[in-house]
Formats: structure tokens, sequence, C-alpha cells
């Protein structure tokens, strides 16, 4: 099993693991600009998060409004490059021994 947390998604994207992850989990603030989260995986991963961790879910949910404006955000990111180029200007190179934490 690998888990992704969103924030290293570009380094794990860099090094060709995408295609091994089974799990990731994200949050919809700062790059989003909205508020909550999301797990996705595949239907037997999601039924088990489903079975065993309802309270958390449906506890949880965020409000149409802003489930709105994430998905506004993520079509507007989708196409527009422009806010990434100048993040990874402003933050320069990784360090070469950070990439997905020795995970090959």
């Amino acid at each position: 099993m690998m888990v992704l947390l969103t924030l290293h998604c570009d380094v794990c994207g860099g090094a060709g693991l995408s295609d091994r992850l089974t799990f990731i989990s994200g949050t919809l603030g700062k790059a989003f600009g909205v508020y909550g989260g999301y797990v996705a995986g595949d239907a037997t991963l999601m039924d088990a998060v489903r079975s065993f961790a309802p309270g958390f879910i449906f506890t949880t949910a965020i409000p149409p409004t802003v489930a709105a404006g994430a998905l506004a955000s993520v079509r507007y990111l989708k196409r527009s490059t422009a806010e990434r180029d100048r993040h990874q200007v402003a933050v320069g190179d990784p360090p070469s021994d950070n990439v997905c934490h020795g995970v090959t």
C-alpha cells in the first residue's frame, strides 16, 4: 500500500511513482482557498473507509457552497500554471535526498 498526502504529489509524480498510489489524502485549504479535505482510492478501499469511519465522514461534511468553491478552484488551476510557476520559483528545487523519502 502506498499512501500519498497531496503535499508530496509533485515529488512522487516526478519520481514516476504515481501509478503505485493506493490512497490519496489532501486538504482543500491553502492552494484551493477553501476548507475541508478529501480521500481518494479504489472502490474497495473507499468502501472500507465508509464502513470503519462513518462518524468522521458524515459529521465533517463540507457545505455545498464550499464544495462549489473547491470545484471552481480545481477547474481554474487545471487550466492555469501561473500560480504553480510562481510558487516553484519562490521555493526553488527540493534537496536531492528528498525524493519520496527513499520510496522506489
